[in-house]
């Protein structure tokens, strides 16, 4: 009998050594923790062990707690042995390990309440639903029991497949890893009362057309549906053809119904009205500004012609600016200028573009200069002569600010050396002068009698050509590019950093008319009355009326 509760037990070895320590010596055998079983209701076990052996054999046993074959009682005993060399008193060493003592138990646990193989009846459809059962319960004889598994838990939902058994297992243990198990099964049926669901329903469509129109097509994104079955048919009424609504109040019935005759409705109205809804069209819109500066300029004065627009219905509203011409501080720049048009019905269009301030010291690069003096002849008796030649153009980094000019083609030049000047000046204030001279003589201006007329009358004929190209490339040129002298206020305050007389010198300087803004009709309607009361140097609304 006793032969049966022993247990031999191979081990790994672990030595623990404990200073002081002596080079080259070492304890052999010294064994690992254990663990033993004790035949259940034993309260302990006989448990044997290969005693740890000092490796030179001079050394004398001082301790050994246990001894291989004690009796220990279940739970953890920790054997010592302490060994101390024969020739070296103090010089010891020390093997510790524990053994522990475990009930043996063959004996599974008992399980009480593992329920019937069970219909269970739910709404129709995939996915997860709850089942309900009572969870079985388990005892054992070591008093502790562990559920470790089950593969549903009661009330959680379950993914059902439709009428398939689902197989459902609990697994109980006890502390010496004895298992008992409860299994079921457990049936799922469908019952289907639930309607579709409807989602992003577009109850309501409002749609404006021209006044002009009788109808037009509408769409939308359908209703988005689900069911919890899989299954559903459309029906629409009435029935419209190509999408097409006449003005007025429209009413579509969505209704889906599913396999079971469950149904639900959305409801969809559409309202065509008559509208105007075209914005006003941009007629002239400003391109890009560059303005130069000069190093230490703390303000740059810009200028623009007011963007224009035109609307069906006659009538077109400056509703707001961004900015207005001026001085800014150079750190502002760049200017994102935005001019917002309106029309009574309150349709919107934008006039947008951009005002940069850059460094220049470069002047105006000038083309089309006469490289060689114009001479015209004119008969004994006359004074004078009407003399034209084709203008000289400039371009520059930045942008032209204005343009001086000492005479006109078609001026009336006298006999004699006449000097014309252009002088073109850029926003640093940059100059380049284009310089020539107008010679009025008498008799012919070249030789050779009557090809010499000829040649006098295809020169005038070349100028006149270059004279239209001239001031055609030139119109564009003023109404999309070029500006005018800025528009500066005498009446408003001097800005910091200039002088009376050098803000004077720019207000004073003769300029070319801009485009303005024109106050509307008596009775016409203010498209803003929230802003109609605003000043216009606050608030920038002007109306505007076409042509």
């Amino acid at each position: 009998m006793e032969n049966n509760t022993m247990l031999w037990l191979i081990f790994s070895m672990t030595v623990i050594f404990v200073v002081p320590y002596v080079a080259g010596q070492s304890l052999e055998n010294c064994p690992s923790d254990m663990r033993v079983g004790a035949p259940f209701p034993d309260q302990g076990a006989r448990v044997r062990w290969v005693e740890p052996i000092p490796s030179d054999g001079n050394w004398d046993i001082l301790l050994r707690s246990h001894t291989p074959g004690d009796m220990l009682d279940v739970g953890i005993s920790h054997v010592t042995y302490i060994f101390e060399k024969s020739n070296s008193p103090g010089n010891r060493l020390t093997c510790a390990f524990r053994v522990e003592v475990v009930r043996e138990d063959n004996e599974p646990p008992e399980i009480q309440g593992c329920p019937n193989d069970t219909t269970h009846f739910y709404e129709a459809g995939p996915g997860n639903v709850p089942a309900y059962w009572t969870e079985p319960q388990a005892t054992d004889n070591s008093g502790t029991t562990v559920l470790t598994q089950r593969s549903i838990v009661a009330g959680e939902p379950v993914y059902i497949v439709e009428r398939r058994n689902h197989r459902i297992t609990y697994t109980f243990q006890d502390p010496s890893e004895n298992e008992a198990f409860c299994t079921f099964q457990v049936r799922f049926i469908p019952v289907d009362t639930t309607p579709p669901s409807i989602s992003h329903c577009p109850y309501t469509n409002i749609v404006d057309v021209p006044l002009d129109s009788d109808g037009t097509v509408v769409s939308w994104d359908p209703p988005q549906v689900d069911d919890n079955y899989g299954g559903f048919t459309l029906r629409i009424q009435p029935e419209i053809t190509n999408n097409f609504f006449p003005l007025g109040v429209s009413r579509l019935n969505y209704t889906y119904t599913d396999q079971d005759g469950n149904f639900d409705t959305c409801t969809v109205n559409v309202m065509v009205n008559r509208r105007d809804i075209t914005p006003p069209e941009v007629t002239f819109c400003p391109e890009e500004f560059v303005y130069g500066t000069r190093p230490g300029q703390e303000y740059v004065y810009v200028d623009w012609y007011t963007p224009e627009a035109e609307d069906d219905s006659e009538v077109v509203y400056l509703d707001q600016r961004s900015h207005r011409p001026g001085a800014y501080r150079v750190d502002e720049f760049p200017l994102h200028v935005t001019y917002t048009f309106n029309d009574p019905a309150r349709n919107e269009a934008l006039c947008s573009f951009t005002v940069k301030a850059v460094p220049d010291d470069e002047p105006p690069t000038i083309f089309g200069c006469p490289s060689e003096d114009v001479v015209v002849s004119v008969p004994e008796g006359s004074n004078v002569a009407n003399v034209t030649w084709g203008e000289p153009q400039a371009r520059d980094d930045t942008t032209i600010e204005q343009v001086i000019l000492s005479h006109y083609p078609g001026d009336e030049f006298g006999i004699g050396n006449t000097t014309v000047e252009y002088v073109f000046e850029d926003t640093a204030g940059n100059v380049a002068v284009c310089s020539f001279v107008v010679m009025v003589t008498y008799g012919n201006a070249v030789s050779g009698g009557e090809s010499s007329s000829i040649a006098i009358v295809i020169i005038i004929c070349v100028t006149l050509v270059v004279i239209a190209v001239a001031s055609l490339i030139a119109f564009v040129t003023c109404r999309r590019r070029r500006r005018s002298t800025p528009l500066l206020d005498p009446n408003l305050p001097i800005p910091p950093g200039l002088t009376n007389e050098s803000y004077s010198s720019l207000t004073n300087v003769p300029r070319r008319p801009l485009p303005s803004i024109r106050e509307p009709p008596a009775g016409a309607p203010s498209p803003n009355p929230a802003k109609s009361e605003t000043p216009a140097d606050e608030g920038y609304i002007q109306p505007i009326l076409s042509q």
